[in-house]
């Protein structure tokens, strides 16, 4: 559920995406709320799937654990930041969704997940990042409020300057929408 509350700092609200982030000491939280013109299936295979939909990204050295886990290195603007991602088996959780729990390390360490439901119009995929914390050169110089914005910004495909444009959930949203 998207409720504004003090503690949040509402970042963007349209039709498709809703996003907020709030920073506490050294950690980060912050939640995007897609809406997609898709099953719950269809949107959770393509995000256990190969994420050639991320443009501009890299997204390499993918590894299936035996127990359903997946490892990869994902470099979210094809340079300059790469995360380690552990994303475990989905599970369901309360109110029928569907969580895709993700260990995060690298230039951001801690919890992160991707939760699915049936939305109005198909699913609402919510992404969150759980107390993340940043480490490297280029995370720092950033700070915590910034590197939260970029990731939410990457995240909708709305990444200014230096940062190529048209990255995230974008490419999924048009892949599965038939776009």
């Amino acid at each position: 559920m998207f409720e504004p509350t003090a503690a949040w700092t509402e970042l963007y609200t349209d039709a498709r995406f809703r996003q907020r982030y709030r920073i506490v000491g050294k950690r980060m939280y912050t939640e995007t709320v897609a809406s997609v013109h898709a099953d719950v299936d269809a949107v959770r295979d393509a995000l256990r799937g190969r994420w050639d939909w991320w443009r501009h990204g890299r997204y390499e050295a993918r590894e299936e654990g035996d127990d359903g886990s997946l490892h990869y290195d994902f470099w979210p603007t094809g340079s300059g930041i790469r995360v380690h991602e552990v994303m475990h088996a989905p599970r369901e959780v309360t109110d029928g969704r569907l969580r895709l729990p993700i260990v995060l390390s690298g230039h951001a360490n801690g919890t992160a997940y991707i939760d699915l439901r049936t939305g109005k119009q198909g699913s609402e995929m919510t992404g969150r990042f759980a107390g993340v914390t940043v480490a490297g050169l280029l995370p720092r110089l950033m700070g915590m409020r910034l590197f939260a914005i970029n990731h939410l910004l990457a995240e909708r495909g709305a990444l200014g300057f230096p940062f190529p444009k048209g990255t995230g959930w974008v490419g999924l949203i048009e892949r599965l929408e038939g776009g």
